[in-house]
C-alpha cells in the first residue's frame, strides 16, 4: 500500500523525538514509553501497544488492564491472544526480577518488582534521597555515635541495594524500548508504514474475503492501486472502494432481513440495503453483546462508516482540500482492521469470545 510522505514522515519524526529522549541529561524512561505507545497505536502494532501499555500501570490496577486487553482483543484469534499474553508475562518477569537485602546479605529469591515505570522512578529518587538523610543526629556521645551510625549505616546500604535493584528493571525496559524503537525506525526509513501484525491480519483478511466475500476482496485490490495514484481523485474513488467492500460485507453475514429488528435499545432499527452500516453494527452486537471488547468493536464500526462516509461525501462535492491524503489512508487501514475484526467473529475464534465475564 502507497502511503504519503508525510504520514511516514510524521510518525518517524515521532520515533527520533522518542530516541533523542535517551541523550538527554535526567531524562525519565515514562516519558519515552508515553511517545513509544502512540507509535504503536499509529501503526497498529498490537503486540508492542501491549506490553508497552502494560509497563505504565500497576500491577493492582485491574480496570486499565483490562481496558488494554479489551482493546486489543478482536484482532487476535483466541489461540493467539493467550500466546501473546503469555509472551507479555514472559518478558515481564524476565525484565522485572529483583534480589533483596537483609541482615546484609543479598537474597535472589524471585522476587519481582510490579510498580509501573513512573512509580519505579519516583522509588528510585525517593530512596536515593532518603537515604542520604540517614545519619545519627548531632550532638551524640561518641559510643552512642558509633552504634547509632551502625544502624544508620545499614539504613542506608538497604536503601541504596533497593534502588539499584530497581535502575535495573528500569535498564532493561529501557534496552526493549530502545530496540523497539530504533526496529520500528528502520522500518519507516524501508517504508512500512503498518507494523508486521498488521500485514498478517491483511493475509488474513485476503483469504478470508475470498470465501466470504470474493467480490469485497475484489474491492479490496482497486482501493490499494487506487492509493497508489495518490491524487484527488484516486482518495475518492478509493473512499468509495471502502463503502462498496463494507457493504458486500454486510450482504454476506446480514442480509436485509424480512423482519424488523430490535436493537439493543429496544428500538426497530433501519437495516434496510443502503443502511449495510447498520446490518453490520447488528451482526456484531449479537455475537458479542454482552462484552466489553466488544462495545469497543461496535463503536469502530460506527466511528469508521461515520468516517468514511464523511470523507466520501466532502470528496465527491468537490471539497478536496478537506480531504487529506492522510485521513484517506487511515480510513482504509482501519477499515481493513475493522474486516478483519468481523471475520474472526464470523469464523469463530475471534479472541472477544474469551473474555472473562
Amino acid at each position: 500500500m502507497s502511503f504519503s510522505v508525510n504520514v511516514l514522515d510524521r510518525t518517524l519524526d515521532l520515533v527520533h523525538q522518542a530516541l533523542n529522549e535517551f541523550d538527554k541529561p535526567d531524562y525519565k524512561l515514562s516519558n519515552v514509553i508515553r511517545k513509544a505507545i502512540r507509535i504503536a497505536r499509529l501503526r497498529n502494532d498490537f503486540e508492542n501497544l501491549w506490553w508497552l501499555e502494560e509497563e505504565m500501570i500497576e500491577s493492582r490496577e485491574r480496570k486499565a488492564r483490562e481496558r488494554i486487553e479489551n482493546e486489543i482483543l478482536p484482532h487476535y484469534s483466541g489461540k493467539d491472544f493467550e500466546e501473546a499474553r503469555r509472551d507479555v508475562l514472559r518478558a515481564s518477569f524476565s525484565e522485572r526480577s529483583v534480589r533483596t537485602f537483609e541482615d546484609g546479605n543479598i537474597v535472589d529469591d524471585d522476587m519481582l518488582c510490579d510498580l509501573a515505570v513512573p512509580s519505579i522512578e519516583d522509588r528510585i529518587k525517593s530512596l536515593t534521597e532518603d537515604a542520604k538523610q540517614q545519619v545519627p543526629p548531632p550532638g551524640m556521645h561518641t559510643l552512642d555515635l558509633y552504634h547509632a551510625e551502625q544502624r544508620y549505616s545499614k539504613i542506608r546500604a538497604h536503601m541504596r541495594f533497593t534502588a539499584n535493584e530497581y535502575a535495573v528493571v528500569l535498564r532493561r525496559i529501557e534496552n526493549r524500548v530502545h530496540e523497539f524503537l530504533s526496529m520500528t525506525e528502520k522500518q519507516l526509513m524501508y517504508g512500512q508504514m503498518n507494523s508486521d501484525i498488521f500485514e498478517r491480519n491483511r493475509q488474513y483478511v485476503d483469504a478470508r474475503l475470498q470465501a466470504v466475500a470474493p467480490e469485497a476482496l475484489a474491492k479490496l485490490v482497486s482501493v490499494y492501486r487506487r492509493l497508489g495514484e495518490g491524487d484527488e481523485e484516486a482518495r475518492s474513488q478509493a473512499l468509495l472502494s471502502c463503502r462498496r467492500i463494507l457493504k458486500s460485507l454486510a450482504d454476506s453475514l446480514y442480509p436485509v432481513p424480512a423482519q424488523p429488528v430490535r436493537g439493543a435499545d429496544g428500538r426497530e432499527r433501519d437495516l434496510s440495503d443502503d443502511k449495510y452500516i447498520n446490518r453490520l453494527w447488528q451482526y456484531v452486537y449479537e455475537k458479542v453483546k454482552g462484552k466489553t471488547a466488544g462495545d469497543l468493536l461496535l463503536a469502530q464500526v460506527t466511528d469508521i462508516g461515520g468516517r468514511i462516509t464523511r470523507l466520501y461525501d466532502l470528496s465527491s462535492k468537490g471539497v478536496h482540500a478537506d480531504t487529506t491524503e492522510f485521513e484517506v489512508n487511515q480510513a482504509v487501514i482501519q477499515t481493513y482492521l475493522l474486516i478483519g475484526d468481523i471475520l474472526r467473529l464470523a469464523g469463530g475464534d475471534s479472541a472477544v469470545y474469551a473474555e472473562q465475564e
